[in-house]
C-alpha cells in the first residue's frame, strides 16, 4: 500500500520535474508575439506575410539562409538555437513549412535534452525552498511553482500540436535533414535519416497527443494549499512512514489541493479526452500514409510496405543509424495474434460511445508496452541500456536475455512475451483486469480521490490514510528495544472485548515470555513469564495498552517468573501472546523480538495479518472508519455516499492489508473478473462471474493478489534462465 501511495503522489513531482525547461523556446506563430492557444493564426497566416515595399502587398520573404542554420543546429543537437534560426524564419515566413517543422524537431529535441540532464542528475534530489518568480520579485511557494511549470509545458506541448495540425493540410509537404540525432548521456543513441513527410507528421502528433493527455490531466487539478504551513522534510531526512503521515496530514489541512480546477478542469478533461482519441486515430492514419507512398522510400525515416511484411506479419520500421548497429527497426502492426492496429480501432470505437469494447491489460496496455520495448531493444540494446546507467550484467542475467530476446524473429515475438509469457511466469491470471476510458472521461475527477480515505488515528488523533487488516494485532510498540528498557504491548482486538459493549469495560490478558531462540527442534525453552491484565482503554473500544518492565540478565537461571519484570538474556527472544476470554474458543497471537535484531511488529495499519491468525473481524466498525464513504461512478456527481462495508466475519483471513479507496472503480475506470483473481472460492464469497466495475473488495483481492505474486516471484529469483 505504501508503494501505491507513493506511486500517485509522485506524479506531480515528475510533472515538475519534467516542466524545468524554459519556456523561451514557445514559439510564435502569430505576429502578436505570444505562443498560440490554437491554430487560428497559422491557418490565418496569409495577414501576416511581410509587406517588404511598404505597398500593401504580402511579398515572399528569402528564409533559406535562417533555414539552413536551423538544420544545421539540429543537426548539430542545439536545439536552443535551431528553435531560434526557425522561429525567425517563421516570423518573415508564415507558410513556411520548413520553419514550422523545424520548430517541431527543435522543440522535441529540446524536450530529449531535458530528459538527459533529468538522468544525469538523478539520485542528487531537489533542493528546499522556492524558487525565484519570473520578474524576480518575490519568491514562488512550491504551488505557484508547480502550477508555472506544468502551465509551460502545457503551453509548448500545445504549440506543438498546433504546429503538427497546421501541417497536416499540407498534404505535399517534404522536409530534408541529413540526419537528426537524439542524444543522450553523450551517446547518440538515434540519428534518422532524412526525409520527412505527412505521414512522419501524423506519427509524430499521435505520440504528441498521448504526452499532451497526461500534461493537460495535470492541469486540470488545483495546486491551491497553504504551503506556508506544509511541513515535509527534505529528501532523504524521513523515512516512509512518516512521509507518508505528513502527506496525510497536508491532504486533510488542504481540501482544496489535487481538487479539479474550478476555471480550467472541466475543459481540460475533455481535451485529455480528446487526445487519447487523436492519438489512436492519427495512429492508424500514419500507416495508412506510409502504406500509400509508391517512391524511393531508402531514405524516409518511418516506412510501412510490402518490405516491411515478415512471416505474414505486417509491421512498420524506422530507419537510421542505430547505436545498436541496426539501419531499420521494425515493430509491430498487425500480428497473428497480437494487433496495435486492432487495439487504436478498438479504442476509437470505444471513445465514440461503446462502452463494452475496454481496454484490456495484457493483450492491449502489455503488447502496446511490449512493441516499445522491442523498439529499444533493437535500437539502442539491453547491454547498451546497461552500460549507459552503470549496471553491470551478471552471467546469469545475460543467460535470461539471450534466452528470452536472443530469438527474436519478429515483431510479435517481444509483445507476446510481454503480454503472455511474463504473467504465466509470475502467476498472474491473465484477462482479469481491464479499463473503460470512455467512462473514465465522463466526470473531471479530483486526483485526491485515487487515494485511500483519510481519517484519525486511533490512538494519535493524527490523520492517515485507512488501512486495516482482517485480524486481531498484537505487537510490540516500539521498532527498537534493549533489555532494561520498558516494552510497550499493544493489542487491539474487538473479540478480546465482546463480554461488554463501550470503552474501559474489560480486560484482556497477555502473557510476555523470554525464550531461547526457535532451533530446529521449534520447542525453545522458557527463561521468564511475565502475565499481564490489561484494562481497555477509556476512549478507543478493543484497544488495550501497557508497559512492561525489562532487565538484562546473563544467566537464564537468574529468572524469577511472575515478578512483573521481564528478564531478558542476550540472544533470547522475546514473545507476547493473549488469550480471547470472552469466547468459547481461545485465540493465540504471536510476535516476537529477537535481540539479535530482528522485530516483527504486527500492530499498525500497514502491518499484515500475522502468520496462522484464524480471527477476522468487520473492518470499518471501528470509530476511525465512520467517515469513510465511497464516491459514486460517473456521470453522478461526486458526492460522499454510503460509508464503508465492513468485510464479512467469514472466518477466512484477509490476504493483505484492505484498502479504503474513495473511488474502487478509479473513476470508473476499473473492471475485474474477481473470479479469476479469487479462484475457488470467489463462488462462495458471493463475487459474479465476468467483468464488473471494481468494488472495495475486488480492487483489494487484485492489487493484494498482484503483489504477492510479485514478492514470491522475486523470491523465487525472478525469470528461469533453464
Amino acid at each position: 500500500m505504501k508503494k501505491y501511495l507513493f506511486v500517485v503522489l509522485s506524479v506531480l513531482a515528475l510533472f515538475a520535474l519534467m516542466a524545468c525547461e524554459d519556456s523561451s523556446g514557445n514559439i510564435d506563430n502569430s505576429s502578436d508575439g505570444d505562443a498560440e492557444e490554437s491554430g487560428e493564426d497559422l491557418e490565418n497566416s496569409e495577414e501576416n506575410e511581410t509587406d517588404v515595399n511598404g505597398d500593401g502587398d504580402a511579398e515572399e520573404v528569402d528564409v533559406s539562409a535562417l533555414i539552413e542554420q536551423g538544420k544545421q543546429a539540429l543537426m548539430d543537437n542545439r536545439p536552443d538555437d535551431a528553435k531560434e534560426f526557425f522561429g525567425q524564419a517563421n516570423e518573415l515566413a508564415p507558410e513556411n513549412t520548413d520553419a514550422v517543422f523545424g520548430l517541431s524537431l527543435g522543440t522535441l529535441q529540446g524536450w530529449i535534452g531535458l530528459l538527459d540532464d533529468l538522468i544525469a542528475s538523478a539520485g542528487g534530489g531537489m533542493g528546499p525552498g522556492g524558487q525565484t518568480k519570473a520578474d524576480g520579485d518575490d519568491e514562488e511557494n512550491p504551488g505557484e511553482q508547480i502550477v508555472r511549470l506544468i502551465g509551460q509545458v502545457y503551453d509548448e506541448s500545445k504549440a506543438q500540436l498546433d504546429r503538427f495540425a497546421w501541417l497536416k493540410e499540407r498534404p505535399d509537404f517534404v522536409f530534408i535533414l541529413e540526419h537528426f540525432p537524439i542524444v543522450i548521456k553523450e551517446r547518440t543513441l538515434i540519428d534518422m535519416h532524412s526525409e520527412w513527410d505527412l505521414a512522419d507528421v501524423y506519427h509524430m502528433n499521435s505520440m504528441q497527443n498521448i504526452f499532451h493527455m497526461v500534461i493537460t490531466l495535470a492541469s486540470s487539478q488545483s495546486m491551491d494549499a497553504n504551503w506556508d504551513e506544509a511541513d515535509f522534510d527534505e529528501a532523504g531526512e524521513s523515512d516512509i512512514d512518516a512521509s507518508i503521515e505528513k502527506i496525510a496530514q497536508f491532504m486533510s489541512d488542504n481540501p482544496g489541493f489535487l481538487n479539479v480546477d474550478e476555471e480550467q478542469g472541466a475543459a481540460r478533461w475533455t481535451e485529455a479526452r480528446n487526445c487519447l482519441y487523436n492519438f489512436a486515430a492519427d495512429y492508424i492514419q500514419s500507416m495508412k500514409l506510409m502504406a500509400k507512398e509508391s517512391d524511393d522510400q531508402s531514405d524516409d525515416v518511418y516506412i510501412h510496405n510490402d518490405s516491411t511484411e515478415i512471416k505474414h506479419k505486417d509491421h512498420y520500421g524506422m530507419q537510421g543509424d542505430f547505436i545498436s548497429g541496426e539501419k531499420q527497426v521494425l515493430m509491430l502492426w498487425s500480428g497473428k495474434n497480437l494487433s496495435p492496429e486492432a487495439t487504436m480501432e478498438q479504442l476509437i470505437a470505444h471513445l465514440d460511445g461503446n462502452a463494452e469494447l475496454r481496454t484490456r491489460f495484457e493483450d492491449d496496455i502489455l503488447m502496446m508496452i511490449g512493441v516499445m520495448a522491442d523498439f529499444l531493444i533493437q535500437a539502442i540494446s539491453i547491454e547498451e541500456m546497461a552500460d549507459m546507467f552503470g549496471f553491470e550484467i551478471s552471467g546469469e542475467i545475460q543467460a535470461m536475455i539471450d534466452l528470452y530476446f536472443g530469438s527474436r524473429d519478429d515483431g510479435e515475438y517481444i509483445p507476446e512475451f510481454f503480454c503472455g509469457t511474463l504473467p504465466n511466469l509470475i502467476g498472474l491470471e491473465k484477462n482479469s483486469i481491464q479499463f473503460d476510458f470512455y467512462t473514465f472521461f465522463l466526470r473531471p475527477f479530483p486526483f485526491r480521490e485515487f487515494l485511500t480515505n483519510i481519517g484519525p488515528n486511533p490512538f494519535t488523533g493524527k490523520p492517515v490514510f485507512l488501512q486495516s487488516v482482517e485480524c486481531a494485532r498484537l505487537g510490540f510498540g516500539e521498532a527498537t528495544f534493549t533489555p532494561g528498557d520498558e516494552l510497550q504491548i499493544k493489542l487491539h482486538d474487538r473479540g478480546a472485548a465482546n463480554a461488554t459493549s463501550g470503552v474501559g469495560n474489560d480486560n484482556a490478558v497477555v502473557t510476555v515470555v523470554s525464550r531461547e531462540a526457535t532451533g530446529e527442534s521449534g520447542d525453545p525453552a522458557i527463561i521468564d513469564s511475565e502475565e499481564l491484565t490489561i484494562p481497555e482503554d477509556d476512549v478507543v473500544e478493543a484497544y488495550f495498552n501497557k508497559n512492561l518492565p525489562t532487565a538484562a540478565i546473563s544467566d537464564a537461571t537468574d529468572a524469577v517468573s511472575g515478578d512483573g519484570t521481564l528478564q531478558v538474556p542476550a540472544g533470547a527472544e522475546v514473545v507476547a501472546q493473549y488469550a480471547d476470554e470472552g469466547g468459547d474458543e481461545t485465540y493465540d497471537i504471536v510476535a516476537s523480538y529477537n535481540t539479535e535484531g530482528s522485530t516483527e511488529r504486527v500492530f499498525g495499519y500497514t502491518m499484515d495479518c500475522q502468520e496462522d491468525t484464524k480471527r477476522d473481524w468487520g473492518h470499518f466498525a471501528e470509530v476511525e472508519y465512520a467517515d469513510a464513504c465511497i464516491i459514486p461512478d460517473p456521470p453522478a456527481e461526486i458526492t460522499c455516499e454510503a460509508p464503508y462495508p465492513a468485510i464479512e466475519r467469514d472466518g477466512i483471513k484477509s490476504t493483505g492489508v484492505y484498502a479504503p479507496l474513495r473511488s474502487p472503480t478509479m473513476n470508473g475506470l476499473i473492471w475485474i473478473d474477481a473470479r479469476k483473481v479469487v479462484g475457488s472460492i470467489a463462488e462462495q464469497l458471493g463475487f459474479p462471474e465476468g467483468f464488473h466495475p471494481a468494488d472495495p473488495r475486488s480492487i483489494n483481492a487484485y492489487t493484494q493478489n498482484v503483489q504477492q505474486k510479485l514478492a514470491a516471484f522475486g523470491e523465487s529469483g525472478g525469470l528461469p534462465v533453464k
